[in-house]
């Protein structure tokens, strides 16, 4: 890089906030969302659900992740009582998913091109940090 740029997050008004990443920062954004996306998406035998949970965004079924990134990214409600966490779990994870699919790939679409600065909406900027949050903790 020629010039020596503000690296990260800056705040550039009250509507805008500017973010620089390095190439390689890109890259490894990138790779790191897509995989999360892949985690998050559905298994080819829930495709095929009732075409009315589906509508109305609840599963018949759903079981905790065995995975441990997919746990941290999909947490269980109630620590304390498992059962209350399934039916929780039943009620919002479809929907919470796709959320999360949802706002990675607006994030994968928003990056900015090698050695260009983005600006990042005020209200985009939520969507950021919880992406950038979901990375951490898959990540962790």
């Amino acid at each position: 890089m020629n010039e020596e740029k503000n690296r990260g997050f800056k705040k550039e008004t009250d509507e805008f906030v500017s973010l620089f990443l390095e190439p390689l920062e890109i890259a490894l954004l990138t790779t790191l969302i897509e995989q999360i996306i892949s985690l998050l998406e559905p298994e080819e035998h829930e495709k095929d659900l009732d075409p009315l949970a589906k509508v109305v965004g609840i599963d018949s079924k759903t079981t905790r992740p065995i995975d441990d990134v997919l746990l941290r990214l999909l947490p269980d409600a109630y620590q304390d009582d498992k059962e209350a966490a399934d039916e929780f779990r039943r009620f919002t994870e479809r929907s919470l998913r796709e959320l999360k699919i949802k706002n990675a790939r607006y994030i994968l679409e928003s990056l900015p091109e090698p050695d260009q600065t983005v600006k990042i909406k005020s209200k985009d900027f939520q969507i950021w940090l919880t992406v950038l949050n979901d990375v951490r903790l898959a990540l962790g």
